[in-house]
């Protein structure tokens, strides 16, 4: 099971999709179990770590997504947890990153086997 920790709580880590012109991408969303209001079960996420970004790369290879782009602006030092955590096995940094407003977004290669979807 995907995790981390993020302002004291635990955070599991899903997979969805959504509607973006005209093909779908990838959303990685976090859920947090001791939360009634933002848990699995409520199916509301506590947040959502990706965002999207015009990129022919974040579409789907072969009907699988593969990467994305990390959501540095809502999530601030996010990056530098996720490379850090010794238990984040689930994505990989790409050296890759692109500009959007005033924010330069990371792109992340994510191991779908380890992300189960919502």
């Amino acid at each position: 099971m995907a995790n981390f920790k993020w302002n004291n709580r635990n955070l599991t880590v899903m997979r969805g999709e959504y509607q973006y012109g005209s093909c779908k991408q990838l959303a990685i969303l976090c859920f947090d179990d001791t939360d009634p209001e933002c848990c699995v079960a409520s199916g509301i996420p506590y947040g959502v770590l990706t965002v999207n970004l015009d990129d022919p790369r974040c579409e789907p290879i072969d009907g699988q997504y593969q990467m994305q782009f990390l959501d540095v602006n809502n999530w601030p030092g996010i990056e530098w947890i996720l490379d850090h955590d010794e238990g984040v096995d689930w994505l990989e940094k790409t050296n890759d990153k692109q500009q959007s407003g005033f924010v330069t977004y990371p792109l992340y290669i994510f191991d779908l086997d380890k992300i189960p979807h919502v």
